[in-house]
């Protein structure tokens, strides 16, 4: 037993499955483990008001993955956030490899693009979590002055998210997403939607739409990363089911990496059914298909034979919407491992 638990591969898989502030006061080994392992997440927001004192004496590894969230609803970074931010950036931003749950208004975006903009400021970041509320009215908000960002090839997972129908704020995305030029997981929430060039390492791409989102532009997206997306989502935030230009149908490119595809809404992303086929998804192994409805079901199930239309080669196939015991049992037939839930 000592022996295994002084291999240090063994004793990460053990302390994933404890819980990490008692693990690290066992002893220092353990304790070191577990600021290595990335399990911990830093919300310097609950350090208020003793954060000067708290950060001159911890440990620098603590500062791994750093959440500005709130406990508080509605909460919004401000000046006293970027203020301890920048104190652990002075101190130990080499040890930050990511930054996530940071609410801002379009303004503060500015100041979190502008600390960015210095490379040596958290050189090694590798994923960055913002949400950003623009409350101004489409078409009369004055944008925020666009901050160009340096390469960062570390910087490869980010996840954007935004609340409001302004637009101040989409330079700035812009900018975040061109300087990760590795970029490898990008995901979205809202109505924005990014140029994507040039990111030939995307293999996770996650949309959920937001008020009125424009289907050519989504079309755009996925021609442009069809040869490395292994991981597809598509969804949406109710009520705001629809995108615009609703007669349009969405039509999946051949993506013949893609492993894993869930469409949570297909009323609003539509699709042909001999999208999922071999033919145009030759790797696919799990698909999602959610918000179906019994007509386009029962339209999937007339056809000769449904492994014509779904790559007979998916293991697990989950349908949403109200399916009668027959359309079930005819799923089954040829995928067993089918799961139907309203």
């Amino acid at each position: 037993m000592e022996e295994a638990l002084s291999n240090p591969l063994i004793l990460e898989k053990i302390l994933i499955h404890l819980p990490s502030k008692k693990v690290r006061l066992v002893c220092r080994q353990w304790n070191d483990a577990v600021l290595s392992n990335g399990q911990l997440e830093l919300r310097i927001r609950s350090k208020f008001p003793q954060f000067g004192l708290f950060y001159t004496e911890m440990n620098p590894k603590l500062t791994k993955c750093i959440s500005l969230s709130t406990e508080t609803r509605n909460y919004f970074a401000d000046s006293e956030d970027f203020k301890n931010l920048n104190l652990i950036m002075n101190k130990c931003g080499e040890y930050v490899q990511e930054l996530s749950k940071i609410s801002l208004k379009t303004k503060m975006l500015f100041d979190l693009c502008k600390i960015l903009q210095n490379r040596r400021n958290f050189p090694n970041l590798r994923h960055l979590q913002v949400n950003v509320f623009d409350s101004v009215v489409t078409g009369q908000g004055v944008a925020e002055p666009c901050v160009p960002l340096p390469q960062r090839k570390r910087l490869t997972s980010l996840n954007l998210q935004t609340i409001g129908q302004g637009t101040t704020y989409q330079n700035n995305f812009q900018s975040l997403i061109n300087s990760a030029v590795d970029l490898e997981r990008l995901s979205l929430t809202g109505n924005w939607l990014p140029s994507l060039d040039n990111k030939w390492n995307l293999t996770f791409f996650k949309f959920t739409g937001g008020g009125n989102w424009d289907m050519t532009k989504i079309s755009q997206i996925l021609n442009r990363v069809a040869n490395s997306l292994t991981y597809l989502h598509l969804g949406n935030i109710p009520p705001w089911n629809h995108g615009t230009h609703e007669s349009i149908f969405l039509t999946l490119p051949v993506m013949p990496n893609l492993q894993k595809l869930v469409i949570l809404d297909l009323p609003a992303f539509r699709l042909h059914f001999d999208d999922f086929s071999r033919q145009r998804l030759k790797q696919l192994r799990s698909l999602e298909l959610g918000n179906l409805v019994e007509e386009s079901l029962q339209a999937m199930a007339c056809r000769d034979a449904i492994s014509d239309i779904i790559n007979p080669r998916v293991t697990m196939l989950n349908v949403r919407g109200r399916v009668s015991s027959k359309l079930k049992t005819h799923f089954k037939n040829q995928f067993p491992n089918v799961q139907c839930s309203k």
